[in-house]
């Protein structure tokens, strides 16, 4: 399992998806939270869009 540091790494999906990952490392233990800048675009609207 690759270490990640606390930061923010950033991958790049498909051609316009990004993936972001939030690593936070405790105790040698390393956490990371994937969001994605399409789900956090949803949550800052107040009606959700279909998918479809």
């Amino acid at each position: 399992m690759p270490y990640y540091p606390n930061n923010v790494v950033t991958f790049k999906l498909g051609s316009k998806e990004k993936d972001v990952i939030r690593c936070i490392s405790i105790k040698g233990y390393t956490i990371a939270k994937r969001e994605t800048t399409y789900e956090k675009h949803q949550k800052e609207q107040e009606k959700p869009r279909r998918l479809w």
